[in-house]
């Protein structure tokens, strides 16, 4: 694109095939982590909440909601290929 911005989507069985950089294969396998890491702050640390009163009171928010995230039980994970690869017998 113009702005150097480069958009990239999963293929579909009636899109025609095109090759993706390395990098952005990796980042697209990472997405469904990403989602649902913010799934889980929406929907569990309530962080869907759009009527702040000041600037400070927003930022606030998200750092308590991204701080119970860290210490809840809810994280998802996902185990990389490097890791996939090992035998942990």
């Amino acid at each position: 694109m113009t702005n150097g911005l480069h958009l990239f989507t999963n293929l579909r069985k009636d899109m025609k095939t095109y090759l993706l950089n390395i990098e952005d294969k990796r980042l697209l396998n990472k997405r469904s982590l990403i989602e649902s890491v913010f799934n889980v702050l929406k929907k569990h640390m309530h962080l869907e909440h759009t009527r702040h009163r000041s600037s400070l009171n927003f930022f606030v928010h998200i750092i308590s909601s991204i701080a119970s995230y860290s210490i809840s039980k809810l994280n998802p994970y996902l185990i990389s290929s490097s890791f996939s690869s090992l035998n942990l017998s």
